[in-house]
């Protein structure tokens, strides 16, 4: 069942009078795995991890950030690479990415898997429509970071709505969208206002 956002916040599940959000990944790696690379595709070793992190950080949600089990999917995957990067127009690496089967239903299942082992509300994580634009644009070797700007916002978004309807099954408590642009710390932040479709599909 799915613990709605706002009773997170009125009634923290730790007892807080103030409802705490952790990404205990980089802790996680640092200090639980000495530095051992984050094990995102092993569903058993992650949510065995998680309640690690949890147990002793003591959040109130359970956070899973989708943008590394992306970046991992990606890391196996050449040949979806090589189809991201067969046209240079903005947007088409994305729309490439978000419509592969194969890894939508992996990264399903690994949020799956967590929203039925974790005790607590699912906040998920995702990249916002231009940051993870930007990040498949310059995987695929299609250009540079600062080629997708907020005038294509509002298309990506499009995409990104589509994709997430993929998680209406999942008791997500509260849908993240992650602004910053990741690796591209010369650009500005994207403004998360303009992705209606997304909002629309959350």
């Amino acid at each position: 069942m799915t613990i709605d956002f706002a009773q997170v916040v009125s009634s923290p599940p730790s007892g807080r009078t103030t409802a705490l959000i952790i990404d205990h990944a980089a802790y996680a790696q640092q200090v639980l795995l000495r530095g051992a690379p984050m094990p995102w595709l092993d569903e058993t070793a992650y949510v065995s991890l998680l309640a690690q992190a949890e147990g002793l950080l003591k959040p109130d949600v359970t956070l899973l950030d989708t943008g590394p089990v992306l970046d991992a999917l990606l890391a196996q995957d050449s040949s979806l690479v090589a189809a991201m990067g067969a046209r240079t127009r903005v947007g088409y690496a994305l729309r490439t990415l978000l419509a592969h089967e194969g890894t939508a239903e992996r990264l399903m299942r690994v949020v799956s898997v967590v929203s039925r082992m974790s005790r607590l509300p699912l906040v998920l994580q995702v990249p916002g429509p231009v940051t993870l634009a930007a990040r498949a644009h310059v995987l695929a070797g299609a250009g540079e970071a600062s080629d997708v700007t907020a005038d294509h916002a509002e298309n990506l978004s499009v995409y990104l709505a589509d994709w997430l309807r993929r998680f209406s099954s999942v008791p997500v408590s509260l849908l993240l969208l992650d602004g910053r642009r990741a690796g591209s710390q010369e650009l500005d932040a994207e403004d998360l206002t303009a992705c209606t479709p997304v909002l629309n599909a959350a």
